[in-house]
């Protein structure tokens, strides 16, 4: 597992305490870590949009990056099953995705779900702005 998704950040129009437990965020980007050109990232990303609005699931668009932003890719926040949602992460080929369970954030892999890897704290991970985080002295 990449160790960058340990410490991913979110952005976006995200309100911890109006999420339905559990939620998951998932992306189509840069399948199993392998950069894509923009243009086939956001097609990818428009398929995977469609199919959650298929099955009448809440979909927030949120974009998921490092702690400098240096790397970032759009995703969607969604209500879907577990199962729908590890079917589609197959589909698009991704190694993982993130379970939001009330304000505990969950790294689940996609070939074993099961084995959650508990992150901390989801509201300590969502970001105002792009900025990298700042130490406080």
């Amino acid at each position: 597992m990449n160790p960058a998704y340990y410490d991913t950040q979110f952005k976006g129009s995200i309100v911890p305490e109006k999420l339905p437990s559990p939620c998951y965020i998932i992306t189509a980007c840069n399948p199993m870590d392998e950069p894509l050109s923009d243009s086939e990232n956001k097609r990818r990303n428009e398929d995977l949009k469609q199919n959650i609005k298929n099955g009448n699931h809440l979909c927030i668009q949120v974009i998921g990056g490092s702690k400098d932003w240096a790397h970032q890719e759009p995703s969607f926040l969604t209500s879907a099953p577990q199962t729908e949602v590890i079917q589609w992460a197959k589909q698009f080929n991704q190694r993982a995705i993130f379970e939001i369970s009330k304000d505990t954030l969950y790294l689940l892999a996609t070939d074993h779900p099961e084995q959650k890897i508990k992150l901390g704290s989801f509201k300590e991970r969502i970001r105002k702005t792009y900025e990298p985080l700042q130490r406080h002295k």
